[in-house]
Order: structure tokens, then C-alpha cells, then sequence
């Protein structure tokens, strides 16, 4: 069956067609494995002169067979014979909400989902406290926590107590200032690093650093100090400089970049062991890690490495498989994921 589909997938007569010049793929879906294999190691003639087909969702059933352009998106079902495929085309209904280069999402019931919060949840601001979550979010991510059994986290570097401000009403796991902090199952735990003398002395010294620097920010997270210059650009290699110098003298703390932003903290705090953390108890399931910045490519590996895959939102160099545009393209992805789940539970 996959092999009919596959020969005749170049015959695109009848089919609605893009503008010229927009992306394509070809998709086929197959629960046989041995087709499946034999559709990837190219054993036979397909579209394209025979380029071999590669899986790309996490359950490996979903194989892409050509990409182009001047053509249209079109999904090939396992169901459809190769005479209704030759007679009619169809583009998912989600596809263009995913984003061209976003995946399939799997069965909620057979995921952990991994979710970044400034940059792929919020928009970006000029302040850390001036973030909004876009009204309605909030309860697709009730939603979503519904239907993974619980098996979602949001997993970012602001602390947890500006968290649960901004989405009171989530009842999900929550681990903030990348790790350092979490509330899983109502319990809540913070690292020690930020009750030490060093720590707290820092603190009180980036408190009067930061007036002789206009538009430089001091956030004060439970065990990391962070300074932002996203209103004085310029004063970047200055926050640098003081991080840096303060780091030599707190044994244990490193100088980790963020986007417009510098932070001091703990060496042995990060995404990735909150997720690998995570994983031990959410295990044989498909993570899925969704972030924008630099400290979010750890959490991609630890979703790579434990058999699943990475979203990366916005530009910038990444590890991650997918990519989305933007947070407006988070949202769209996560709305029709959870709309998927409901539709057929």
C-alpha cells in the first residue's frame, strides 16, 4: 500500500494548488513498519527520482517523501487508495497552524510536554514584569494538563512566584529560575544556594551597582541574580564584566547569557536536569520541548536523547528538529493540539 502511494504521489492532477513558489511536502502515513523501512533505505523508484523518505513524527508512522516548491501540501492516509490519491489532494487541517517547519503532535496520552515561558508562551517585553499571557491561554493549558494526565511543565527561568502570578489558575507542574525552584504535585522546592553569605552579599551589591547604570535591571530570583540591558544596550560588556567578577569569588556559580540579559547562577542548575528529572517519573513517553533562547537548548537535548524532539521558536543557531516563527505560532500549535485531543477522546 505505501509503495502504490508513493509511485503515484508525482501525479498531482486536480489538486488545489498554492501560489507559486510556496513550500511543499508530500507526507504518507503507515502503521508497517517494513514498508516504512523500505520507503526510507529507497529501495525502489518514488517521486523525485526515488529520494528516500524520512520519518518525522515521534511515533515514526508519518514519513515525508519530497519537499519543493510550487506545489501543495498534501497528505496521503494510510486508508486512501492510489486512485483516490491520483483524484484528490488534501491539506490538513492543521497544517498551516503548526508553521511549515512545526511536526505532528503525538498522542497527548503518550507525551510530556516541555514548555518554555518568556519568548514562547509571552511575548518578549521591555521588562520582565510587564509580560502578558494572551487571554484563553491559560485555559489551553488547563486543557492540555487534562488530557497528558499531568505530564506537562512549564520549565522556564523566571522565578516561580511570578509563575503562579501570571497563571494562578494552572494546576500543572511549574519549575522555575531554570531549575532552581519548582511546585510539582503541590510540593514545592528551591535549591540552597541563595540562603549562603556570598549569595546575599552579591545581592546587595548589585542592588547599588545597578543605580550608577541607567536602564540596567536587577531581578532577584531565589538563587540567581540576573541584570538586564534590553533598555541600555550598550552596557552589556558592563554586566558581563560585574557577573564575571563576582562568579570568581562564589564557588559553585557561573555566568549563563539570556536574550538582552546576563545571570548568575548555581553551575549545577538547569533545564536539562529538571527535565531528565522529570522524565524518571513520566517514563516511555514522547518529550517534546518547546523554548526560544540559548538556556532552552539543553532542555532539547534532554527531549533528544530520551527519544523525542525539540521546538525552537524564533531565529537562532539550535539543536532543535522544528522551528516555529513566533510565540503567535506557539499558541496556534498548542490550541489545535489540544482541539485534536478533544475531538477524539
Amino acid at each position: 500500500m505505501l509503495r502504490q502511494l508513493l509511485e503515484v504521489a508525482g501525479d498531482f492532477s486536480g489538486i488545489r494548488r498554492h501560489a507559486r513558489g510556496t513550500p511543499w511536502r508530500i507526507y504518507v502515513f503507515s502503521q508497517n513498519k517494513r514498508e516504512r523501512d523500505d520507503a526510507c533505505s529507497n529501495r525502489y523508484s518514488g517521486p523525485a527520482g526515488g529520494t528516500p523518505a524520512r520519518p518525522i513524527s515521534a511515533d515514526q508512522t508519518k514519513l515525508l517523501v519530497f519537499s519543493g516548491t510550487s506545489h501543495p501540501i498534501i497528505t496521503l492516509p494510510q486508508e486512501m487508495s492510489a486512485q483516490t490519491t491520483k483524484r484528490r489532494g488534501t491539506i490538513p487541517d492543521n497544517d498551516m497552524t503548526r508553521g511549515p517547519e512545526a511536526p505532528e503532535m503525538p498522542n497527548p496520552d503518550n507525551a510530556a510536554l516541555f514548555l518554555d515561558f518568556d519568548g514562547t508562551l509571552v511575548e518578549i517585553a521591555e521588562r520582565p514584569d510587564a509580560v502578558r499571557l494572551e487571554p484563553g491561554m491559560e485555559d489551553v493549558l488547563i486543557g492540555l494538563h487534562a488530557h497528558t494526565n499531568g505530564r506537562i511543565a512549564i520549565v522556564s527561568g523566571r522565578n516561580l512566584v511570578e509563575l503562579e502570578r501570571i497563571m494562578p489558575n494552572y494546576p500543572g507542574v511549574i519549575v522555575g529560575s531554570h531549575g532552581a525552584e519548582s511546585r510539582i504535585d503541590g510540593a514545592y522546592t528551591t535549591a540552597p544556594e541563595g540562603e549562603t553569605t556570598a549569595f546575599i552579599a552579591s545581592r546587595d551589591m548589585l542592588r547599588a551597582w545597578v543605580e550608577h547604570y541607567e536602564g540596567v535591571l536587577l531581578e532577584e530570583k531565589p538563587v540567581s541574580l540576573v541584570l538586564h540591558y534590553r533598555q541600555a544596550p550598550d552596557r552589556q560588556s558592563d554586566c558581563e564584566g560585574i557577573l564575571s567578577a563576582l562568579s570568581q569569588v562564589m564557588p559553585g556559580f557561573v555566568v549563563r547569557p539570556s536574550k538582552m540579559a546576563v545571570e548568575l547562577m548555581p553551575e549545577n542548575v538547569s533545564k536539562e536536569r529538571a527535565v531528565l528529572g522529570l522524565l524518571e517519573e513520566w517514563r516511555d513517553l514522547i518529550p517534546v520541548a518547546i523554548g526560544d533562547d540559548r538556556t532552552d537548548e539543553d532542555m532539547f537535548g534532554a527531549a533528544d536523547a530520551n527519544g523525542g524532539y525539540a521546538i525552537k521558536v524564533g531565529e537562532g543557531d539550535t539543536a532543535a528538529k522544528y522551528r516555529l516563527s513566533g510565540v503567535g505560532e506557539v499558541h496556534a500549535l498548542l490550541r489545535n493540539w489540544l482541539e485534536t485531543s478533544e475531538r477524539s477522546s
